[in-house]
């Protein structure tokens, strides 16, 4: 359901747009998740309406994946690169990801042009930087305790 919200901009509009009531936005909603998502989910949807907080939906929708989330031990992870990762480099990262923190991983994957080559790798408390970039610049720092000008 969220991945609709975040592929249509138009159902966010919407969903957040004060001139629409909540009967509009619930029939718009049951309309295209009707029969494509579990029926309490639904219910729910339906239940915001009648509190006047439809407008929360998709909030509402991201705080329960959190938590259910970290119920199960899982773990948000952004992963960024110079390039689009194959699946199958994704999957390794996250695997030595998973064996370094101890838990299960989620995974994004975005690209950051400005990244020479590697990846950076975020959760909400820990950033790992396996950049070339940062790689480069720790190599910079060493020299310049050294006195070795790279210049």
């Amino acid at each position: 359901m969220i991945a609709v919200f975040d592929q249509n901009e138009n159902l966010k509009r919407v969903i957040g747009n004060p001139v629409f009531s909540d009967a509009d936005k619930l029939a718009i909603m049951k309309k295209i998740f009707s029969g494509k998502v579990d029926d309490s989910l639904i219910n729910f949807i339906e239940f915001l309406a009648q509190k006047e907080r439809i407008v929360y939906t998709y909030d509402t929708l991201h705080c329960f994946i959190d938590v259910a989330d970290k119920g199960t031990g899982f773990k948000k992870v952004e992963i960024s690169s110079a390039f689009d990762l194959e699946p199958a480099e994704t999957d390794k990262i996250r695997k030595e990801l998973e064996e370094l923190w101890k838990c299960k991983l989620k995974v994004t994957s975005t690209t950051d042009p400005g990244l020479l080559g590697g990846f950076i790798a975020k959760t909400d408390e820990i950033i790992v930087d396996a950049s070339v970039k940062n790689q480069l610049e720790k190599l910079r720092k060493t020299f310049s305790r050294a006195g070795v000008s790279l210049n």
